[in-house]
């Protein structure tokens, strides 16, 4: 269920050496503010589209992005499971 991201892309240099971030179920990277007082941080997201999950941003993966500063923790829904999580 929680995994890794590397566990899902292990040919992806950009993962090999992600230990805070992970994949929960095969919808949510979650990618927690590891260090005490962070309003953001610097987040590997993968190749192809991926939905901010409380501010509804899409971002091109394939890249590092700097997420956060809203108050939330930066979560991404991975494309065509973004209509999962509408009512939510």
């Amino acid at each position: 269920m929680m995994r890794p991201l590397f566990y899902e892309w292990p040919d992806e240099a950009l993962f090999q050496d992600c230990e805070d971030e992970y994949l929960l179920g095969d919808a949510l990277l979650i990618a927690p503010l590891m260090e005490e007082n962070a309003r953001t941080r610097a987040v590997r997201l993968p190749k192809g589209k991926w939905h901010g999950f409380f501010d509804g941003r899409v971002w091109e993966g394939g890249r590092e992005i700097e997420a956060g500063g809203s108050g939330k923790l930066p979560v991404f829904i991975r494309d065509g499971f973004e209509g999962l999580f509408e009512n939510i």
